[in-house]
């Protein structure tokens, strides 16, 4: 089904992306049930920086080995867009508005992969 290994990295990338911006979204929402049904450490900063750790690893060795091949730059520019939203989110904005923000550059990073991906597959045609 994956041709190759940047195909594998991409869709390990979106699947990070997407559990990021989906626990970015949902956090504020059920942070004090957390505890309840043991799930306390998704609120933990540490779990949160490993999630962004693991997605700028993986995409970032993905992405990269991968635009060699089809010479695209357009994937490097929206992950590191998205990195750049969640930064933000992170550091620079009010915590009240980080639930904007964090699931914003989750989405950008999937993105990214998921056309890094048809790229892989598809050198020849752009999108």
């Amino acid at each position: 089904m994956f041709k190759n290994t940047s195909n594998k990295m991409d869709v390990a990338g979106i699947c990070v992306s997407i559990l990021c911006a989906i626990h970015c979204a949902l956090l504020p929402l059920v942070i004090t049930l957390l505890p309840l049904i043991g799930l306390g450490f998704l609120a933990n900063n540490y779990f949160e920086a490993l999630i962004i750790a693991a997605s700028l690893l993986i995409g970032y060795t993905s992405l990269t080995t991968s635009q060699r091949k089809h010479k695209q730059i357009w994937p490097l520019v929206i992950l590191t867009t998205g990195f750049m939203v969640i930064f933000i989110g992170k550091m620079l904005i009010n915590p009240y508005y980080e639930w904007l923000f964090l699931p914003a550059g989750g989405l950008l990073i999937a993105s990214a992969h998921l056309y890094n991906s048809r790229l892989s597959t598809h050198p020849h045609e752009h999108y």
